[in-house]
């Protein structure tokens, strides 16, 4: 990698915009498995102990402690304790990392496994992240978004290769995610209202929506939605019901089927087990 491509990859990481979502430990017994899943946020996976088998949809890799595995939002995966391992302990985090245009940064990771930096200091930093989460939610966040920071710079100092974005982004893409933030709590809203907005088909909008994103727009839309409802669901007491309805789900049996796809548990099960993760 070049000098200049270097440098390019150190602005695209120090102007990174990290949220935290949730940071916990989980401890299973074998056999223990979650199905095909796909998160609204982004999935950094640390096993302490025990091999977990990850498969994608293009390849199936096993990630054991001194690993970990790095997912983008909306990219489906399954996850299982292999044979062999009777325990399994682990920190699950989500986040968003996203760059200066807003797209998904860890998405251009040429692969989602890693291995851990003995510098960072990973497990005593993450165990710090579920402790504050716990007693100190904001200062659990800052410390989660300190890690997250430092471990993707370990992993640029070590070798990781990302793919740069393009210079120009499409400015229509920008002017219907915009249009989608603001109007996701009405249900009213249409692809096709947003691709008459910037005066072009639906199936345009889709196909410069996917270059620019990597998502179509209709599941774009519905991450965004299942953001605000988890965000809500965590913060206010409003009944899931209500949730729904001021988060733009028209049908109450379609928001918890996609919340439970994304988050393998129900709206309400989300709610009383402190932002549960797996």
């Amino acid at each position: 990698m070049g000098k200049s491509s270097l440098r390019s990859l150190e602005h695209l990481f120090s102007e990174a915009r990290i949220s935290v979502v949730s940071c916990l430990r989980w401890r299973y017994s074998f056999p223990w498995q979650i199905p095909w899943r796909t998160c609204p946020d982004s999935f950094v996976f640390f096993p302490v102990c025990g091999t977990v088998g990850v498969t994608l949809k293009e390849r199936s890799f096993s990630i054991e402690p001194g690993s970990f595995l790095m997912l983008s939002e909306n990219v489906s995966h399954s996850l299982t304790l292999e044979r062999g391992s009777d325990d399994l302990d682990l920190y699950a985090l989500h986040c968003h990392i996203h760059d200066c245009w807003g797209n998904p940064l860890i998405s251009r990771l040429s692969s989602p496994f890693g291995r851990l930096d003995s510098r960072l200091g990973a497990e005593r930093a993450l165990q710090e992240t579920v402790e504050l989460m716990q007693h100190h939610p904001r200062s659990g966040q800052l410390r989660g978004q300190s890690f997250v920071r430092e471990l993707l710079a370990t992993q640029l100092a070590n070798g990781m290769t990302l793919r740069l974005p393009e210079e120009v982004s499409d400015p229509r893409v920008g002017v219907v995610r915009q249009l989608m933030e603001e109007g996701l709590s009405s249900p009213e809203l249409s692809i096709g209202e947003l691709a008459g907005a910037v005066k072009i088909g639906v199936v345009q909008l889709r196909k410069i929506f996917r270059r620019e994103t990597g998502s179509n727009p209709k599941n774009f839309l519905d991450t965004l939605r299942l953001r605000e409802a988890a965000r809500r669901l965590r913060q206010s007491q409003a009944s899931v019901k209500d949730i729904s309805a001021a988060c733009g789900f028209s049908q109450d049996h379609y928001f918890h089927r996609v919340f439970r796809k994304a988050y393998s548990c129900t709206p309400s099960e989300y709610r009383t087990s402190g932002s549960r993760e797996l």
